[in-house]
């Protein structure tokens, strides 16, 4: 290594010690507890004020009548795709279940305009998530899209559009609060669903929690 290399080297590796101490600095005040709870407490609060009740309505009715459900997401979604499918099991509906993506889009071969597909993406800007949309829509089969306070080319061709009030970015490489005011969401619809679900007295009897 020549001098003039060892030189630069070392004022390259300084001048990065620099930034990244600043950089450093600069999250450690903007994230802290205090401020991080009230955030989530006005997104929550806001999601919760700004959902349209009729889109509820209409999606759960929408949910209750369908014969298949298959729900479409991606990568960080998966756990509310996995929440959401767990619950409508759980009231006898016949949900499609995969993670991975191409099997999602081949469900849609099985399902026909009886059955609903459900969207779940905060930003909407992966092309995956449009390939579900424009298959579905061309099998007319009912669309429920879940997604955040982003402009998109689908709000209005879906039968419902449902959005959250989070914070987030939408390019991002984590979320903080996107999911539990998702979370909200669905479980607002499926409370809504039970209202015209009416298990079997057993099925109640079994949902109960008893220590024996």
């Amino acid at each position: 290594m020549t001098f003039i290399h060892k030189v630069i080297t070392k004022l390259l590796k300084k001048n990065f010690t620099k930034k990244l101490k600043y950089i450093l600095k600069v999250i450690t005040k903007k994230n802290n507890l205090s401020d991080n709870k009230e955030k989530m407490l006005l997104d929550i609060t806001n999601t919760l004020n700004n959902i349209d009740d009729n889109k509820i309505i209409k999606a759960s009715n929408i949910l209750v009548k369908a014969e298949k459900i298959n729900i479409a997401s991606l990568c960080g979604n998966y756990s509310l795709k996995y929440l959401f499918e767990y619950k409508l099991t759980r009231v006898g509906k016949n949900v499609m279940l995969s993670l991975d993506w191409h099997q999602q889009i081949i469900n849609l071969n099985f399902i026909s305009k009886n059955d609903v597909l459900i969207v779940i993406s905060c930003s909407m800007n992966k092309n995956e998530i449009s390939k579900f949309i424009e298959k579905a829509i061309s099998k007319k089969i009912k669309i429920i899209l879940l997604t955040g306070e982003f402009e998109n080319n689908w709000n209005d061709k879906v039968d419902v559009c449902i959005k959250v009030s989070s914070s987030d970015a939408k390019f991002r490489s984590f979320s903080f609060t996107s999911k539990a005011c998702m979370n909200l969401a669905i479980e607002m619809i499926f409370k809504e669903m039970l209202k015209n679900i009416l298990p079997e007295v057993d099925v109640i009897e079994e949902w109960k929690w008893q220590n024996k």
